[in-house]
């Protein structure tokens, strides 16, 4: 990849501490290049209001913020990503309260501001609402690291 472009993916329960890290990342490099070529979140909570709701849920305790939905939830974070020069997204198997796998329905109605913002301003976003093995997340992200950094895989 062009010096100074990296790609970030978020295990472990830390979407949050991205999504909130995120907006104020350098843009560029030293070398003029995108300092975030890509974002990935697998297997991530999508929603606070949907833990909100939720009579049982399981989300990370360092995901936990309290009062955060008077001002914003994860999904409208998402979107602020979506600018010319910032990141393009892929997001894999967003999870619900419960933590298991939304829908392809439901995680498209979580996300949508984010995919408008970045359709919007013709940055890449790809959302991969399944139930699929650890295997085939890994070679989803090869795949998308290697587009978004510009190399053939």
């Amino acid at each position: 990849s062009p010096a100074g472009t990296s790609s970030v993916t978020i295990p472990g329960g830390t979407a949050a501490a991205l999504l909130h890290a995120a907006p104020h990342l350098p843009k560029r490099a030293a070398d003029g290049t995108p300092a975030i070529a890509g974002i990935v979140l697998s297997r991530e909570p999508c929603s606070y209001a949907d833990v909100a709701v939720a009579k049982r849920h399981r989300l990370p305790w360092l995901m936990q913020m309290h009062g955060v939905l008077e001002h914003y939830d994860l999904p409208d974070l998402f979107a602020t990503l979506g600018r010319r020069e910032g990141p393009a997204a892929l997001v894999i198997s967003p999870l619900g309260a419960a933590g298991r796998p939304l829908s392809r329905r439901r995680a498209d109605a979580e996300l949508t501001l984010a995919r408008q913002r970045f359709a919007a301003v013709g940055r890449p976003f790809r959302l991969l609402a399944r139930r699929g093995n650890a295997s085939e997340d890994s070679k989803a992200i090869a795949l998308f690291v290697t587009s978004v950094a510009g190399q053939p895989f």
